[in-house]
């Protein structure tokens, strides 16, 4: 397990944050590492998650299924000031992707990730066939993907970063690494790092399918989660 101040040595950078409280509702000051995060400034972004998943549904356990729900999607950025490693007055940015039950069936959901540069970016949900919903999106290292199999709270969603670096109910991270080993020669730079966008998310004879694309819509390319490790599927 690796700690938060690891991470926290350079002066600005972002966390993606997973909420599910009023959307209205800002955060208030927090505690990392023992020293105070006081909030400074806070926007909307909501061009970090997927135009057609800022209103969806999830699959969440009722009475012993799982029940499709209504739910509001946004994001939004914080800045925070405060003692982040060895440094007593630094600056930290959070996205917050936050996932709300529109409908009569309570439900909220957070998650946090590092960000930099262009990550993250595009937040979106996909229910696949064994009727599980996983939020999906593109990190500074790879396409992260969640289970968004219960309602998680902003403050247990950020302890769980702040301790493990992780988000609630994480999977395997589909890497940039392991895009590049697979000998797709169709990504290049730009492709792969700024308009890749993933297509599907299923599940195949118990095993997790990723299908995503690079700068155009085709070709498409389909990853399994096999045992714990990816690999492109071929033909």
């Amino acid at each position: 397990m690796k700690h938060i101040e690891l991470i926290l040595s350079v002066v600005t950078f972002a966390v993606i944050v997973c909420v599910g409280d009023a959307l209205a509702q800002q955060p208030s000051n927090g505690v990392v590492n023992g020293g105070l995060m006081k909030l400074v400034n806070g926007e909307p972004a909501t061009n970090l998650v997927r135009e057609t998943t800022k209103v969806s549904n999830v699959a969440v356990p009722m009475g012993g299924s799982n029940a499709i729900i209504g739910v509001a999607v946004e994001a939004n950025r914080y800045q925070y000031i405060g003692p982040f490693g060895a440094r007593t007055n630094d600056s930290l940015e959070l996205v917050e992707f936050r996932i709300i039950s529109n409908s009569g069936t309570p439900f909220k959901w957070f998650c946090y990730d590092i960000s930099e540069s262009y990550y993250p970016r595009d937040f979106t949900l996909f229910t696949a066939t064994n009727n599980v919903t996983y939020a999906v999106f593109q990190s500074r290292t790879g396409v992260l993907l969640s289970r968004v199999d219960s309602s998680v709270s902003s403050d247990d969603a950020l302890a769980l970063y702040v301790q493990e670096e992780t988000g609630p109910s994480p999977l395997t991270r589909l890497s940039y690494a392991i895009i590049r080993g697979a000998g797709i020669r169709y990504f290049g730079a730009n492709a792969l790092h700024w308009t890749m966008s993933v297509d599907n998310v299923a599940v195949v004879n118990g095993d997790l399918r990723v299908t995503l694309h690079g700068q155009e819509a085709i070709p498409q390319f389909t990853f399994v989660l096999r045992n714990g490790e990816w690999y492109l599927l071929r033909d």
